[in-house]
């Protein structure tokens, strides 16, 4: 199989950047929703999840969802 040529190189290349940089941006966006949130007990919003993804993990969110 012949190797990339330069070309799809450079595409491969500005295609991974890309995606590391919306993730980036999501990750950002999720510790901004997070510094905004409180505890699921206060209700289910968008920064009410990403505080408790953040201060108790993955867990908390099957938690929440068996006591609501």
């Amino acid at each position: 199989m012949p190797a990339y040529s330069v070309r799809e190189w450079k595409a491969l290349t500005a295609s991974a950047e890309e995606a590391v940089a919306q993730a980036w941006d999501a990750h950002r966006q999720a510790l901004r929703d997070a510094a905004r949130g409180q505890d699921l007990a206060d209700g289910l919003s968008r920064e009410n999840i990403q505080f408790s993804l953040l201060h108790h993990g993955p867990q908390a969110l099957g938690r929440s969802s068996r006591h609501g």
